[in-house]
């Protein structure tokens, strides 16, 4: 059995590269793109894709959603070409300074932005802490995230999305053309409607008093303060750094090494079905999703983890190849209220399809992975005693390239 010969291997140390945050994206919907937005006019999005090849239009109403690579953004369906200050988000858009962001930005749909450092992405909330103080957030009413070094995430239907951040930026607008660097892509709530009060550790919504900015951070909101300023070693008991980190790339080898079994079209199906199972056990539940992309149509399809282990076994080629290099940390790992530790990590994805012997289809994709350290109990002859395991979140498309 292909199973008896599974080892599990080594590590994942990750190091920022200058060129992961290097491209915009453009939400049309279902889907997305990668590549570089070069104009915007009243009409089209003029766009070079991330695989190379001639620039493309895209409609602008097409468009819901569109991010550069600082974690600027607008809402191309709702821009009015007739006004100046349209064209000057436009400019600021393009050409966006080099000033990163203060804080990582989380936007909900009854409160203003939370700012602060996201902590943790679990089933039910988002947790964010400015230092003092530790706010969980329900993930239900959360749209996007703009982390300070440009990356973002959407949560939910990618309309939900523009449509809170069309109501700040149609509001704040003036601020943001005469200092972005201070306010960055900031989402600020007009007045609306108090919302029915929140229970259990989700803080009831801030009101805004019309035309005013509002900025909470998780001390203002009220809940209770929790440190922040723990350790790895606080989290990982006697554990050392170098464990956790052959434990991370043990994770990662594992998964490459399901994909090939996946891949494998002379597996036996009670081998490929085996490896599916071990693939889910890697991450922290089902819900995980895998971006996935392609260099032939520059979109960035979603799908759970299950579904895309489906997709894989059934891909239209003789013989499949993936292989995973150059994994690197993106972020340091931080503590969370609940007993985790959270981190992202980047890799390089190489693909290649077969047919009778030959190379018909390669690309290189550079990836994202959020890693999950959990800490539990475990009992060992009747002795209670902390435990920890790494598990992976969701992975996702930063670029996406031919060999």
């Amino acid at each position: 059995m292909i199973f008896s010969s599974l080892r599990l291997i080594a590590f994942f140390v990750v190091v920022h590269t200058s060129n992961v945050f290097c491209q915009d994206k453009v939400y049309l919907g279902t889907s997305s793109r990668q590549g570089k937005v070069i104009d915007i006019n009243s009409s089209t999005i003029a766009f070079n894709p991330a695989s190379g090849g001639k620039a493309e239009n895209i409609a602008l109403g097409n468009a819901v959603l569109v991010f550069n690579s600082k974690g600027d953004f607008l809402v191309p369906s709702k821009l009015n070409f007739s006004q100046a200050l349209t064209k000057q988000l436009v400019d600021r858009y393009l050409h966006p300074d080099n000033t990163p962001f203060e804080n990582d930005y989380v936007y909900t749909l009854h409160q203003p932005r939370i700012a602060g450092t996201v902590m943790g992405i679990e089933k039910k909330v988002v947790v964010v802490g400015d230092g003092t103080a530790v706010l969980k957030i329900d993930k239900s009413n959360v749209v996007a995230i703009i982390y300070r070094d440009g990356r973002h995430e959407i949560f939910g239907p990618v309309k939900n999305a523009s449509d809170v951040l069309w109501a700040w930026q149609s509001t704040i607008a003036p601020v943001l053309v005469k200092d972005s660097s201070k306010t960055g892509s900031a989402l600020v709530k007009t007045a609306e409607p108090e919302p029915a009060a929140a229970t259990g550790n989700v803080p009831a919504p801030v009101v805004v008093k019309p035309g005013i900015p509002v900025e909470a951070s998780a001390t203002q909101t009220g809940v209770s303060a929790s440190s922040t300023s723990l350790t790895f070693d606080d989290v990982a008991g006697n554990a050392v750094r170098e464990e956790f980190e052959k434990k991370a790339l043990q994770k990662t080898k594992q998964l490459n090494t399901y994909l090939k079994i996946i891949c494998d079209k002379s597996a036996s199906t009670e081998d490929v079905n085996k490896a599916v199972e071990m693939s889910v056990t890697l991450f922290v539940d089902d819900n995980a999703v895998v971006e996935i992309s392609s260099i032939n149509n520059n979109e960035t399809v979603h799908k759970k983890i299950r579904q895309y282990l489906s997709h894989i076994k059934y891909v239209q080629y003789d013989k499949i190849e993936i292989e995973w290099t150059n994994v690197q940390y993106v972020s340091d790992l931080k503590k969370g209220p609940d007993g985790n530790f959270y981190g992202v990590v980047s890799f390089e994805q190489v693909f290649r399809g077969y047919r009778d012997g030959k190379i018909v289809y390669q690309d290189i994709t550079r990836k994202n992975v959020t890693v999950i350290l959990k800490t539990y109990e475990k009992n060992v002859q009747g002795a209670t005693k902390d435990d920890w395991e790494v598990l992976l979140g969701d992975i996702g498309v930063i670029s996406t390239k031919s060999v």
